[in-house]
């Protein structure tokens, strides 16, 4: 749980810098529920 936040503060970050397009995030998310699954699972 607290990688996932990480990650998540990270990819926050980098779209307020712009450095992302804003319709990123929730893709993201999506996509890290993934791996936090499996992480869960072990």
């Amino acid at each position: 749980m607290y990688l996932y936040e990480t990650i998540a503060d990270t990819l926050e970050r980098s779209i307020e810098r712009g450095q992302l397009p804003a319709g990123t995030r929730l893709a993201s998310i999506r996509t890290m529920r993934v791996p936090m699954v499996s992480a869960s699972i072990r």
